[in-house]
């Protein structure tokens, strides 16, 4: 189920389907540089929605030749906590490796609430 959540994120994301991010985000994310957790993760998405970027997101994964890569991703399941790890991501400028931490939320559903991105 955590890895299917992570394919099905990386498409919506790669699809520029920001109105459904956040479902699959816990109301317990906590990342350093997202100074807020969900509801501040929710502000940049809606200030990336009114400066045109969401609507353009398809189209820069194509111009920028962007992949997400989770043939090596191995998850790691301990009780209700889990990560996914390594996640590949590149473009024409670079690329990072990604780990999703993921929790277990009260309905059941697991959903990111941390990430660490290596190679910015």
């Amino acid at each position: 189920m955590v890895l299917q959540q992570t394919q099905n994120l990386v498409a919506d994301l790669l699809a520029g389907k920001a109105d459904t991010i956040l479902n699959y985000v816990s109301e317990d994310f906590y990342h350093p540089d997202v100074d807020g957790g969900k509801a501040k993760l929710a502000e940049y998405i809606e200030q990336g929605k009114q400066m045109g970027y969401v609507d353009n997101f398809p189209e820069l994964v194509k111009e920028h030749d962007a992949k997400v890569v989770l043939d090596s991703a191995k998850v790691t399941v301990t009780k209700d906590t889990a990560s996914v790890y390594p996640i590949q991501a590149s473009a024409n400028e670079g690329s990072v490796t990604v780990e999703l931490q993921f929790k277990k939320d009260k309905d059941g559903v697991w959903r990111v609430c941390g990430a660490n991105i290596e190679g910015i």
